[in-house]
This record gives structure tokens, sequence and C-alpha cells, in this order.
């Protein structure tokens, strides 16, 4: 036998298995729920006006920075090119992905593969003649 019976649980009839999937369900909609919630949150915020003082505006205004479009989510890139500059390596490759120019994680490759050529290569289903 494959298992072992004392650690195998009862066999689900549909009914069972039906409730179980709207337990599922449920769940994963309500983590759905949560997790837009959260983005909108961040999204809320991010789209805020930071506090600045009058000398942060003027040095902000004296780089050329628009303090009419100047929000949290500025701010906080301002801020992450301001530790790149300084040679922190994470704020670096996240300004480089944020801006869209993050390399492919993943080899790409133009190979085409014909199954039934590689079945004619090793001789059909049973590899090869018999005898």
């Amino acid at each position: 036998m494959v298992g072992n019976e004392q650690n195998l649980g009862p066999p689900y009839d549909s009914n069972t298995a039906r409730e179980n999937g709207k337990k599922g369900v449920v769940k994963t909609n309500a983590i759905r729920r949560k997790k837009k919630l959260m983005a909108d949150v961040c999204r809320t915020f991010l789209a805020l006006k930071p506090a600045l003082s009058k000398d942060e505006r003027k040095k902000l205004e004296a780089q050329g920075v628009n303090l009419k479009q100047f929000d949290m989510q500025a701010a906080a890139i301002y801020t992450q090119i301001a530790k790149a500059m300084k040679g922190d390596l994470q704020a670096l490759v996240f300004l480089r992905d944020t801006s869209g120019e993050k390399p492919v994680d993943k080899t790409q490759s133009d190979m085409t593969v014909s199954i039934p050529q590689i079945i004619d290569d090793i001789g059909g289903f049973g590899g090869g003649e018999s005898g």
C-alpha cells in the first residue's frame, strides 16, 4: 500500500468538497478585499502633499521641481535618488527597476520542439528495438 492508513482522513463526499470549496472562495475573496484596501490606502497616502519647510521648498525649486506636482510619491523617489547618489546600491536598483529598466530574469529561447520528431529520433515509444 502506498500510504499509511493511519494518516489518511476519511474520503470526502461531493457535499463536503463543495462546502470546503465555498470556504476557500470566501477566504480568497476576503484576502483580495484586504489587499485592495491596502493598495487604495497606499495610493491615497502617496498622493498627499508633503509638509515642506521654506528651505526644502527653495532647494526643490532650485533643482527645477514643480511643487504643484510634488506629492509623497515624488518625495519618496526624490529620497531614493539622494540615497543612490551617496552610493546606496539598493536605492539604485529600486530606481532602475521602477523606471522600467529591470533586466529580464528568465532566459528566452527561440528553440522550437517537435514532439513527433523527438519520438522518431529516440525510436518511438518503445525506446528502440526489442530483441
